[in-house]
């Protein structure tokens, strides 16, 4: 059975704050802040075909065509762990290959990656597969389209924090419901938080992206992942429209006479500027290769 994702590009708290201002502190309608959240969330993911914090997984490529010397990654790429081809009969170097941009801006130096040149001076001047095209090339790595972070200011304070513990606590107000934590290698995302003094106590799901769960010493610290700022608008248009529409009886007007709100049935001009930016830079390429992946919830 799947494990659900947990990937929130806006915190609760910050939904309120900035889009529905009637609700900022309170916690009574927080069942549907978090349910808009994933929602737009989900969408934001779809529509633009990748996600916005990293994610270690491996994924699988049918060889192209003969001596073929570029891989179309069909995703975004941030950095490659191990490169085989030939069915994982050979291992490339990194000097075996170049990452670029896109097709449509072979940039070397622009991360994140969706192409992958060989170099004609390496070792493997060509991708090459034995047996089977099925799956012959193989990169591990950390995918996704970004992997910003900032410092929250906040320590573990268990001691320690257990491999298989659910319940980190921190100093009060300095984590919120919908982070995507970073405690050393592993991510932990935070899925609620209950407010105490001194002393605030955060749910979390451990081992998220692809990494693993471990013990975390007392006084570790603590940053969160954060996605492009146009992300979180995106995310929060959409997360107001849907939360919303659970008062709106579908219509295009909340509200009562002297506090309605007016919604168009277009998307906002700014949300479709954001969506239109990231699908122009995004080239999916037309060489025919498949990809698996594996996928770590």
């Amino acid at each position: 059975m799947a494990t659900r994702i947990h990937r929130w590009y806006l915190t609760a708290e910050e939904l309120k704050r900035s889009y529905l201002f009637q609700l900022a502190g309170k916690t009574r309608e927080d069942d549907r802040v978090h349910s808009a959240i994933r929602g737009a969330s989900a969408i934001v993911e779809k529509a633009l075909g990748t996600w916005f914090y990293p994610r270690t997984l491996t994924h699988y490529y049918d060889h192209p065509e003969p001596n073929a010397d570029i891989l179309e990654l069909g995703q975004w790429l941030l950095s490659v762990t191990t490169f085989t081809t030939e069915n994982g009969n050979d291992t490339l170097a990194a000097t075996d290959y170049f990452l670029a941009h896109t097709s449509q801006d072979p940039d070397y130096n622009k991360s994140p990656y969706r192409l992958v040149i060989m170099n004609p001076d390496g070792d493997y001047p060509y991708l090459e597969w034995s047996g089977t095209k099925r799956r012959a090339n193989a990169i591990a790595g950390v995918w996704g389209y970004g992997d910003d972070s900032e410092d929250t200011e906040a320590t573990v304070l268990n001691d320690p924090l257990a491999i298989g513990g659910t319940s980190l606590t921190v100093l009060t107000g300095l984590i919120e419901t919908g982070w995507m934590l970073l405690i050393e290698d592993e991510q932990v995302f935070s899925s609620a938080v209950t407010t105490g003094d001194p002393n605030d106590t955060v749910t979390i799901v451990r081992a998220r992206g692809g990494t693993t769960a471990a013990e975390h010493a007392a006084t570790t610290a603590i940053s969160r992942y954060v996605p492009p700022y146009e992300i979180e608008l995106l995310t929060g248009i959409l997360a107001a429209r849907l939360f919303h529409r659970g008062t709106a009886a579908w219509a295009d007007v909340v509200g009562t006479r002297e506090t309605a709100r007016q919604f168009v049935k277009a998307m906002a001009p700014e949300a479709s500027y954001v969506l239109d930016m990231y699908l122009d830079e995004t080239y999916f390429g037309n060489s025919g290769f498949v990809s698996w992946d594996l996928l770590d919830g």
